[in-house]
């Protein structure tokens, strides 16, 4: 009679752990220290492709096709096409290296940007432009330390 009762207990003990460890992990799954740990791994992964802040990977080509107010990296710099002005091309040059998050303002002569032009690291010569869009081939790239 003593064992019966005894695999009673232990049953009942085996399924009260297990329904308290699967709501546990169930619990810590969905904290926002769990989320925020999960979205700094996953962080690499999306920075390879298109996230969601308009901001594209770099290119695996010598060609640069920008939009107007999309920012794209090149290398250690950012661009964002801003469109033209009095005849010259407006682009934000963002340095990553130095400050990711302070653009600085560049107006290049359409004439002259068709010899080519430096931007940080990165010569670049004018392919088109037009109010939307900005083509760019890359002449070179220097690497910095």
């Amino acid at each position: 009679m003593a064992a019966p009762e005894r695999k009673n207990r232990l049953l009942v003990i085996t399924i009260i752990a297990a329904l308290t460890l699967s709501f546990w992990g169930l619990y810590y799954l969905s904290t926002d220290s769990y989320r925020q740990r999960s979205e700094v791994n996953r962080a690499p992964e999306r920075q390879t492709a298109t996230d969601s802040g308009g901001k594209t990977a770099a290119p695996q080509t010598d060609r640069l096709v920008l939009k107007r107010d999309e920012r794209i990296d090149v290398g250690r710099t950012s661009l964002i096409y801003k469109g033209i002005e009095d005849s010259k091309i407006v682009v934000d040059l963002y340095l990553l290296d130095l400050d990711p998050k302070q653009g600085y303002l560049k107006k290049i002569e359409e004439d002259k940007a068709e010899e080519g032009f430096l931007l940080g690291p990165v010569t670049y010569r004018l392919v088109s432009a037009n109010g939307g869009y900005l083509a760019l081939k890359i002449v070179s790239m220097t690497r910095t330390p």
